[in-house]
């Protein structure tokens, strides 16, 4: 078989006759849609500056962090429906380690030797940094009327028995004012806003669809929505915009688009950011006229004369060497 040979027409038509399944365009389809995203659905909305400063005083854990304060205890254990003559006796004891270390004892070391916390008493009492909320109510007050002047307080008495609280360190308050945390009260504020307004266009829009499922126009008209389009592109979605999106891209090949030719139900693009989409042109897979695909059809007659005659050539040589002859021609 001669690969060199030229291709005659007669050639290239056999080969596209013979393997037309190698030559047919991909099904593919364009689409309209209209998109609904929150981020863009309207302009600012007015805020007045009363209901920033409610939202900034309802939020301000979230822009300000509260004084804290560093604290140690020494805790003598005595339950408070006890008799009298042990909650008494437990407080006298108390009474004498605040004078103790009033006048100079380790407070770590009298806590470690004295306190009835298991859980802070090997660490010298240490009870870390301490917010408001975060005690029950007698500590707490009991540990913010300290100073660091005088850092030590009376016996102070919760339902767990005698506390002597030391205050070891103060940090104050910080965050931001309303003023600094205004930008982000109002951009969160249209955000709530924009959300509204989506949903409530989306529930609208969903229902205009719903009233006669094969158009988009009813609903962009009364929505000031665009009916965009996308594509053409195949079952395996385009490269950008959202023909590059999976779910879209399955919307449109699905039954309920493609054979019924309804509007798709709503696609999540992200939060509050969703797409119809109905097909308006459908392009099935067919056979490629051989003009167009001439060149490849050459091409592969080509290839295949070129295999015939290096198989031809094997057949050959293997036959001189069956005959006890040798391999040079």
């Amino acid at each position: 078989v001669d690969a060199e040979a030229e291709i005659n027409e007669e050639a290239v038509a056999e080969w596209y006759e013979a393997h037309q399944g190698d030559y047919l365009s991909e099904e593919q389809v364009v689409i309209e849609y209209l998109e609904l995203d929150a981020a863009g659905i309207g302009g600012e909305v007015e805020v007045s500056e009363e209901n920033l400063r409610a939202r900034f005083e309802e939020q301000q854990a979230r822009f300000i962090a509260p004084e804290s304060r560093l604290a140690s205890h020494i805790l003598i254990e005595v339950d408070p429906e006890a008799p009298q003559v042990d909650i008494d006796t437990a407080e006298k004891t108390a009474e004498e380690l605040v004078a103790r270390a009033r006048t100079g004892e380790d407070f770590a070391q009298l806590a470690t030797e004295n306190s009835q916390d298991l859980g802070s008493a090997a660490s010298g009492g240490d009870l870390g940094w301490i917010e408001p909320g975060y005690m029950v109510a007698a500590f707490e007050e009991g540990l913010y009327g300290l100073t660091i002047e005088n850092p030590v307080s009376d016996p102070i008495q919760t339902r767990f028995g005698w506390h002597v609280i030391q205050l070891r360190e103060i940090r104050p308050s910080e965050g931001m004012t309303f003023t600094e945390a205004r930008d982000i009260l109002l951009a969160e504020y249209q955000a709530e806003q924009d959300e509204i307004r989506f949903l409530e266009q989306a529930d609208r829009l969903i229902d205009i669809i719903y009233e006669d499922p094969t158009t988009l126009d009813a609903a962009a008209n009364e929505l000031g929505l665009e009916v965009k389009t996308a594509g053409p592109f195949g079952r395996q979605g385009g490269f950008d915009g959202v023909a590059a999106n999976p779910e879209v891209v399955k919307a449109a090949f699905s039954d309920l688009v493609l054979a019924q030719g309804s509007v798709s139900d709503p696609v999540d693009l992200a939060p509050n950011h969703m797409v119809l989409v109905r097909v308006a042109e459908h392009m099935p897979e067919a056979l490629k006229p051989m003009d167009e695909v001439r060149g490849q059809l050459i091409a592969a007659v080509q290839s295949q004369r070129a295999m015939e005659a290096a198989q031809a050539r094997a057949e050959a040589i293997l036959e001189r060497v069956s005959a006890g002859e040798g391999l040079a021609a």
